[in-house]
């Protein structure tokens, strides 16, 4: 008789259980249906925005190694006499023309490159790039006669560089071109222009040790993708 009064108490049980399991394949389709709809599409996006960022790092690293190249070896060049002389300059074997151009094309570029670090990268990035920018454009205009940005020049160059570039090569730079008749000083110029030319990895090091905003790169963009409004 105890088995038989048993049997009716397991029984409902058994029903019970019955009633509120979810088939397997239905669960299988539920899954996959928010991994089709909503995990995958996150994780896309993500890879999209991380190769996004990645080409923008890139493009920014190209434009600065060639933009400073440009302006430094060009400077050095015209240091060297490498172009004809232009018609209404007064030093033999400098073209002023080509140092216009040079001016010119530095101020343009290194204003785009600063636009762009600003729409994407912290500011420590930014400062380093304006600091570096100045150097570039003080130390090209060392070759000219213009005396107003040379102490300024003269002096960052004996700060960053002073226990790396021989003294004279810097004490080279105190008196305008014209007055110079060291020989020796186109090699200073050209010696100072390559350490300066050296020092842009500082600026790009700072930038790859950023992540440029705006893209979902983190973990937790990638909550954010999948959770909007967190």
């Amino acid at each position: 008789m105890d088995s038989a009064h048993a049997h009716p108490a397991v029984q409902p049980r058994r029903l019970a259980g019955r009633r509120f399991a979810l088939p397997k394949p239905l669960l299988a389709t539920v899954a996959a249906t928010l991994a089709t709809a909503w995990i995958f599409p996150a994780l896309s996006h993500q890879w999209q925005d991380r190769q996004k960022a990645k080409e923008l790092t890139a493009g920014l690293v190209s434009q600065m190694g060639s933009h400073t190249s440009e302006a430094l070896v060009t400077s050095s060049f015209l240091t060297n006499n490498r172009f004809p002389s232009s018609s209404d300059s007064s030093r033999p074997g400098f073209n002023q023309e080509v140092f216009n151009r040079l001016d010119l094309e530095w101020r343009t570029s290194s204003a785009e490159i600063e636009a762009q670090l600003q729409a994407y990268y912290p500011n420590a990035v930014v400062e380093e790039w304006r600091d570096y920018s100045a150097l570039v454009w003080g130390t090209y205009r060392l070759i000219t006669d213009n005396k107003s940005a040379r102490p300024g020049t003269v002096k960052r160059l004996r700060e960053l560089f002073g226990g790396g570039v021989p003294g004279w090569y810097i004490d080279k730079m105190e008196q305008p071109w014209m007055e110079r008749t060291d020989p020796k000083a186109r090699a200073a110029y050209f010696y100072v222009s390559q350490a300066v030319l050296a020092r842009r990895t500082v600026v790009i090091d700072e930038m790859l040790s950023s992540r440029p905003e705006g893209f979902s790169t983190r973990p937790g963009d990638l909550l954010r993708d999948l959770i909007p409004g967190l």
